[in-house]
């Protein structure tokens, strides 16, 4: 069996490691992007449920005051980190 390629002079070898090298390459940058993105929807989610906590912990004079009621709390508090929320 020969270890060279014919029409290029490049080892058989060498390609095949350059092909093996680039598909590790490429499922390592898909796994960072699947990881990053579990880390992204992981703070979204705590960061909602800490704007629910905070608007559960209102009294209902002050829900009542920002025209919210407490049975809408869960989407509000969906809508303001998604939509209007950005950070502190």
């Amino acid at each position: 069996m020969s270890t060279h390629d014919t029409n290029s002079g490049t080892s058989v070898f060498w390609n095949q490691a350059r092909s093996t090298t680039g598909d590790v390459v490429s499922a390592l940058g898909h796994s960072a992007s699947s990881v990053g993105r579990g880390i992204s929807f992981a703070i979204n989610r705590m960061q909602v449920s800490r704007m629910r906590s905070v608007l559960n912990n209102m009294s209902d004079s002050d829900l009542a005051l920002i025209e919210l009621d407490r049975k809408d709390i869960a989407r509000h508090a969906e809508f303001l980190v998604n939509h209007k929320y950005e950070g502190l």
